[in-house]
């Protein structure tokens, strides 16, 4: 450090030499301008002062302002004269043009009146009767003659495309012929074909209608989204969606066969067609037929499956299972009784404390039982229960798998029956937790998002630290044995949480019996509530590339370094 601080020294003396020599420079520069203001400004009769020549120099620039203003005012008197000249110019031209119009004004007038007498001439001679009758009958003629000149130039035209016409098909006519017979022949073809496709019946029955007829309706029953498709599209489409859901028929030897395949390559490719076909205790089965005979078992099976839940949900309700379910239930509530418990007698610097409630929830939906009633009825002896009862709550398990069967399906999840009877008899999701917290005296609250928002920052992490350990705790309490590690691990540990509260906080990790690994830039742990505790801090120096580390020791009164 002395070293970098005589450095900067000399460094600071070095730019103080600069700064010293720009100083002198300048007061020279300073002098010499303050000899040329003198020089210059010797036969001036002014002071030598800013706001003497501040004054001057305004009153030079309104000097200047007035000068240029004169000057413009001097131009544009030169131009208004200039353009007044060029306008009388303009107005003796105008003049000699308005005599010159006069005159052609009288010899237009006379003329005028000369067709006038004209045209009053005409006019007697053409209102004569025999004129009008000839003049009638002459536009008619015109008429009729320019109607005639069009229909023989049509005609001719008419003509010369027949001539060539028959000139080029006269080679041609067995060649059109033929392809005559043939297209006549492939309309045969096509009219079996459909009638063969019509036989499948897998469009609509054919009844008594004709080919044309059934082929219209079978137009229109084309489905707008497939009328601009191909048929490699189509047939594509098909084979996606029977290879996507051809591993649940494997079991009945789904495939698909071909009809019509046989014949010439277009005839093949006319004619070909796909059936789904399937096979059921040695019965071949089209799907149409197939899907009838899985819908009528689908119905059968159900039946059987409301008499194989009934059964089940039964043997739910005997003495084993039923206890069983009512053990894990009063144990859960045990443990958090005893969270609770332990939260309450947690002592804070902001006279705040929590508990927990494990509540049962309400029926989810329609045949489904609140949690409360449903526990009233497990509690039943088993042959004091009426039918009533044991079909509601049948009825209840069996909506519950209907339900987690959807969900399942939704998320695209498959589940077996034994999964979801697993999940209807999970009782943990049968219940929800419910927090709430006391300050002083007043009544308890539920922790609410609202009432989370409002608490201060010790006061959040307090709300999550507290049940964070009774969780933890919970899940310990599960162990086979009681001698098993109880560890958690917390990085930046109690953030934000005053020291009085940490100390609550290390309490309640002790009332737990918890092991733990702590790490914080300034948690050190030396708190009373806290019997023992080994601290490593890690030390690295700026710039330094070694980490060192340095071991405490906390004996719940004092830290002592421990000598490695």
């Amino acid at each position: 450090m002395k070293k970098d601080l005589n450095w900067r020294f000399e460094k600071c003396s070095e730019e103080w030499g600069k700064k010293q020599k720009e100083k002198e420079d300048c007061e020279i520069r300073k002098k010499q301008c303050a000899q040329r203001v003198i020089t210059n400004c010797r036969e001036l009769p002014y002071e030598r002062n800013i706001e003497s020549y501040g004054e001057v120099l305004g009153a030079l620039g309104e000097y200047k302002s007035q000068l240029e203003s004169l000057q413009m005012a001097v131009m544009g008197y030169g131009a208004e004269q200039g353009r007044e000249a060029m306008q009388k110019q303009l107005i003796g031209k105008e003049e000699e043009a308005i005599d010159t119009e006069d005159l052609h004004k009288k010899k237009a007038g006379q003329e005028i009146k000369e067709q006038k007498l004209q045209i009053a001439k005409l006019e007697e001679f053409l209102n004569a009767p025999e004129n009008k009758e000839k003049a009638q009958r002459l536009i008619a003629i015109r008429d009729e003659l320019l109607l005639k000149d069009t229909e023989e130039r049509e005609l001719d035209r008419k003509q010369a495309v027949w001539e060539n016409t028959i000139k080029r098909l006269e080679p041609d006519i067995e060649a059109q012929e033929h392809k005559m017979r043939e297209k006549m022949e492939k309309e045969a073809r096509l009219r079996k074909y459909f009638d063969e496709e019509l036989s499948l019946g897998l469009v609509f029955a054919k009844e008594n209608k004709t080919i044309p007829e059934a082929a219209e309706q079978a137009k229109k029953g084309i489905r707008e989204a497939d009328r601009n498709k191909s048929v490699a599209e189509i047939v594509s489409r098909l084979d996606k969606t029977f290879h996507e859901n051809i591993g649940n028929l494997v079991i009945y030897g789904t495939f698909m066969e071909e009809c019509f395949a046989e014949g010439t390559t277009e005839a093949m490719a006319l004619r070909r067609r796909y059936r789904i076909v399937s096979y059921m205790q040695g019965r071949k089965l089209y799907l149409e037929e197939f899907y009838q005979v899985i819908k009528e078992r689908i119905d059968e099976t159900e039946l059987l499956i409301r008499q194989k839940d009934r059964e089940l949900f039964e043997n739910i309700l005997s003495d084993t299972l039923s206890r069983k379910l009512n053990i894990r239930i009063a144990e859960s509530r045990k443990w958090i009784q005893d969270m609770s418990s332990l939260m309450r007698k947690m002592d804070t610097s902001m006279s705040l404390t929590f508990s927990l409630d494990w509540r049962g929830k309400s029926a989810d939906g329609e045949g489904e039982l609140d949690t409360a009633e449903l526990e009233k009825l497990l509690n039943r002896d088993r042959e004091l229960m009426a039918a009533e009862d044991i079909e509601r709550i049948s009825a209840h398990f069996r909506n519950k798998i209907y339900t987690v069967k959807q969900t399942a399906e939704e998320n695209g999840q498959i589940l077996s029956y034994s999964d979801l009877v697993r999940e209807a008899l999970d009782y943990r999701k049968w219940f929800e937790f419910k927090m709430f917290y006391y300050r002083n005296d007043e009544n308890k609250k539920e922790l609410t998002n609202g009432a989370f928002n409002r608490f201060s920052g010790g006061e959040k992490a307090m709300a999550m630290y507290v049940p964070l350990f009774a969780a933890v705790n919970a899940q310990y309490k599960k162990a086979e044995y009681d001698d098993f590690p109880r560890v958690i691990a917390l990085d930046e540990a109690f953030a934000g949480v005053d020291d009085k509260n940490i100390s609550s906080m290390f309490d309640l990790v002790k009332k737990f019996d918890f092991d733990y690994i702590m790490n914080s830039q300034v948690l050190w742990g030396c708190y009373e509530s806290v019997p023992l505790l080994r601290i490593a801090e890690l030390l690295r120096p700026a710039n330094s590339q070694v980490v060192t580390v340095i071991y405490y020791l906390w004996n719940g009164k004092q830290r002592i370094i421990e000598e490695q």
